[in-house]
């Protein structure tokens, strides 16, 4: 435990510097799938006296739900990503030494308006993972992958709704220290993924309570057996799913500048896993993450994930962001660097 807290150090750092500031940001999704383009000008305010005051755009008070949230009429998304994590050794066994996992991970996205309320929208992304044992490891692997998703979202001014189908492919390639060896075969995986947030907000201070719910699908041919099961283990055919329940908030406040906004933010989650915990995932700050096996290992049933970064509205056609998050668990650690940008039409 003393090990993560050291490691968790850099990020605290990095908060207890923003929590002194006057800038901070939102998430990974910025404006979900949405891009809603808000009024120049909203109600004025009326005092006792009877004069009267125009309320910015920028002011998001109790004025929220009077706004004009009539969408752009397309978006386009683009990100890049970097990881690193680390699964501990989880007892004394030789087919569970423990591993370190580094990924990189690209996409881009495109959004329309579905109605009113509502968009529409597909992204591609693709990712390459390396995983490597810690001492007495069997073997190492690396995965190429590819997918697609499909989204929609519905939202009012006060809170959203999404829901994303998406559809991957994976290429493994591994090698068998002790015998010398390289084994190859492909995987698939399918993702159905829903997300309920509400909105809170008070002058330029915003609060996003969600819940999310993923249903994750691994498929695993025969012969992949021959390296992730025990010895004392028929190999067979792997399919199995993952179900994970995300429960936190989204926290995030708004600075204008000459040549924009900047949207500080931090971003608290608890994550639970209702499944058989034999899948992994990387990438899990994207639409669509990437999932393996190693060994007879477990994935944590719980996860804890720090977060926070920068973006930036310029002009109110061009967002860009930076983004660093930590995941820690029971002899498990995960840490996130993503960079992306919405183009607004």
């Amino acid at each position: 435990m003393s090990r993560i807290f050291r490691r968790l150090a850099p990020l605290l750092a990095t908060l207890a510097i923003l929590a002194r500031s006057p800038f901070f940001a939102r998430g990974f999704d910025g404006e979900s799938l949405l891009a809603p383009a808000l009024a120049s000008r909203v109600s004025c305010a009326v005092f006792d006296d009877g004069s009267r005051a125009d309320a910015s755009a920028i002011y998001r008070g109790a004025l929220v739900s009077e706004y004009d949230v009539s969408p752009y009429g397309k978006r386009f998304t683009g990100y890049g990503i970097g990881s690193w994590s680390d699964q501990e050794v989880q007892d004394s066994s030789a087919n569970r030494p423990g591993f370190e996992v580094g990924s990189w991970l690209g996409g881009f996205g495109h959004d329309w308006t579905l109605f009113q309320h509502g968009l529409w929208g597909y992204g591609v992304q693709g990712g390459r993972v390396k995983i490597d044992p810690k001492s007495g490891g069997l073997y190492e692997s690396r995965i190429n992958s590819v997918s697609g998703n499909l989204h929609v979202s519905i939202y009012d001014a006060l809170w959203r709704f999404d829901v994303m189908f998406g559809f991957g492919k994976n290429w493994h390639k591994q090698r068998e220290f002790s015998w010398s060896d390289e084994n190859s075969f492909s995987t698939t995986q399918w993702l159905v993924g829903a997300e309920f947030s509400a909105r809170v907000e008070k002058g330029y201070t915003r609060i996003e309570p969600l819940v999310n719910f993923r249903v994750l699908n691994l498929s695993e041919p025969m012969r992949a057996e021959r390296y992730v099961a025990a010895t004392s283990r028929q190999a067979a055919e792997f399919a199995d799913a993952s179900y994970r329940l995300k429960l936190g908030s989204r926290f995030s406040w708004e600075h204008a500048t000459a040549l924009g906004t900047l949207k500080p933010y931090l971003v608290a989650t608890w994550s639970h896993e209702f499944g058989k915990r034999e899948i992994y995932t990387v990438g899990d700050s994207t639409p669509f993450p990437i999932a393996y096996r190693y060994a007879r290992h477990r994935a944590p049933r719980d996860r804890f994930d720090l977060g926070g970064g920068l973006g930036a509205a310029l002009r109110d056609q061009l967002d860009v962001y930076l983004q660093y998050d930590v995941g820690f668990a029971k002899e498990y650690v995960d840490y996130t660097f993503l960079a992306g940008f919405n183009k607004k039409f």
